[in-house]
């Protein structure tokens, strides 16, 4: 490898500019000249530091263990003020550990990368099993997931302080590292699933249907840049100009998938909002409502997590707007059942409660896990309600 624990200061900003790119882009969808553009670099010049993507996705992953690792004392205890305060500091590296790093190669992978993996894993297991001895292993991984999601969703926050948003980030990770899940998770019994559909043999309606699910898989697994309309059409039996009878084109595929999950974001917000209930009653059915809705719909929560800059700049600000409208609804929820709360804090617990549902239905090794959706409602529930 090109690179080394201790990077050059060159090296450094190259490192940093990749993590923020990979974070908003994808993997798939940053290449090494974007990232040399990034910090005034030509492509060619890049690779005298980083002879490959992976090389700089290895680099992300190592300067956020290292930051990690430097949070813990010489008895291995963990300082979790120090932890928060880092990672908030690097949300774009924990973001692309999170939701970037199937892509990195693990057997060309440095020594020392695999070393701090080991050790930063086997920290995490004596944690759980001194707080939590009864704890099965999947339930262990949502609940690191989903306090990692919270901390990346209040380092993406335009809003708040970083003083703010770090103390929010502390309060909201100790509490999901400390409430009991008692939902046991189980992943789903091979023996129950039936041979899938040929798509093919689907018409009309179910033919744009089907192409909308395919996109979005495929646009989830390889990016917007990475996936075709020709590869669209063969999964689902047809040319890519036939799949252009039903969309204009990728871009109005790839917004026809952003609007699918608005609108059943907003419907289901008005329908909570509307109802005769009690606050609290409201605040968990919001939740709950909105993390059923996320499983059902993971393809697509992963999709407006890395692919909305691919959409016109107008299209942008509308799901931006959306976006916050759906933040500001559920703060909203929060502060009538804490009225003296402060309107920013409830929008900033909003925003980390919907993050950490989102980073945990983003890993498809958790998505499917029997009883997901009541730990991810406990979970997020925590965040919204102060200590």
């Amino acid at each position: 490898m090109v690179y080394s624990t201790e990077q050059s200061e060159r090296g450094a900003a190259i490192t940093a500019a990749a993590a923020r790119l990979f974070a908003t882009r994808g993997f798939n969808g940053a290449g090494m000249d974007d990232i040399g553009a990034a910090v005034g670099m030509s492509g060619p010049a890049l690779y005298r530091h980083f002879r490959s993507k992976q090389e700089l996705l290895a680099a992300v992953v190592d300067q956020l263990q290292r930051t990690l690792l430097e949070a813990v004392d010489d008895d291995e205890k963990v300082d979790l003020g120090r932890v928060i305060a880092a990672v908030m500091a690097h949300g774009d590296a924990l973001a692309v550990a999170l939701r970037q790093a199937r892509h990195l190669d693990h057997q060309r992978a440095p020594d020392q990368l695999r070393v701090r993996t080991a050790r930063l894993q086997d920290l995490w297991a004596r944690h759980e099993s001194a707080r939590h001895p009864h704890e099965d292993q999947p339930t262990s991984a949502v609940r690191l997931r989903a306090a990692a999601g919270a901390v990346v969703g209040l380092s993406f926050a335009k809003s708040g302080a970083l003083s703010l948003r770090t103390g929010l980030a502390e309060d909201i990770t100790s509490r999901i590292l400390s409430i009991d899940l008692t939902e046991p998770l189980t992943p789903p019994d091979p023996d129950l699933r039936g041979a899938p559909r040929d798509l093919a043999s689907l018409t009309g309606a179910l033919r744009r249907e089907a192409i909308l699910a395919v996109a979005a898989r495929q646009f989830a697994d390889k990016g917007f840049h990475g996936t075709s309309l020709g590869d669209i059409g063969a999964m689902v039996g047809i040319t890519g100009s036939a799949v252009m009878r039903h969309f204009t084109s990728k871009e109005g595929l790839l917004e026809a998938s952003f609007s699918r999950l608005a609108d059943n974001i907003t419907e289901r917000i008005y329908r909570q909002i509307t109802a005769d209930v009690a606050p609290l009653v409201r605040l968990s059915q919001m939740i709950d409502d909105y993390t059923e809705l996320a499983l059902r719909s993971a393809d697509l929560v992963v999709i407006n997590m890395t692919e909305l800059r691919c959409l016109p700049v107008e299209y942008q600000r509308e799901r931006r707007r959306s976006q916050r409208m759906y933040v500001n609804e559920l703060a909203q929820a929060v502060i009538a059942t804490q009225p003296g709360l402060d309107e920013l804090e409830a929008r900033l617990r909003a925003q980390a409660a919907y993050a950490l549902i989102n980073e945990v239905v983003a890993d498809e090794r958790l998505v499917h896990l029997h009883g997901l959706r009541t730990d991810l409602r406990v979970l997020a529930e925590a965040a919204v309600v102060p200590s």
